[in-house]
């Protein structure tokens, strides 16, 4: 695939609940503590959260404008301080959700201007 300008970039990452916890918990850190910190960090970044069909896991989406974009975000200077003051919303993420795994895209242009 051609890049002839940068695509959006898709992370995705699947968590297992917990033993005890319930989706409207993960839901209610996400809205009030996760989506906010986010919005500090970049205006070009959205997050979605799709949760699973049984209620047992989620997907965390962060969609980025580009590659290039989250890369200078994530090498900024203000960066590590934002990182610092994330750190107890991970705890608590953690404390939630356990890793399951994780996987990146790019959007695809369907109307076949940028496919080889």
């Amino acid at each position: 695939m051609g890049d002839v300008e940068p695509r959006p970039l898709v992370l995705h990452k699947r968590w297992q609940l917990r033993p005890g916890v319930h989706p409207e918990d993960v839901v209610a850190l996400v809205q009030q503590t996760v989506v906010p910190a986010y919005q500090r960090l970049s205006d070009d970044v959205t997050l979605g959260l799709e949760l699973s069909l049984d209620g047992t896991s989620v997907v965390a989406i962060q969609r980025w404008a580009s590659r290039e974009s989250q890369e200078a975000v994530m090498s900024s200077d203000g960066f590590a301080s934002w990182w610092a003051d994330y750190q107890p919303a991970l705890a608590e993420w953690d404390r939630l959700l356990e890793f399951v795994g994780e996987w990146s895209t790019v959007d695809v242009d369907l109307r076949g201007r940028d496919l080889v």
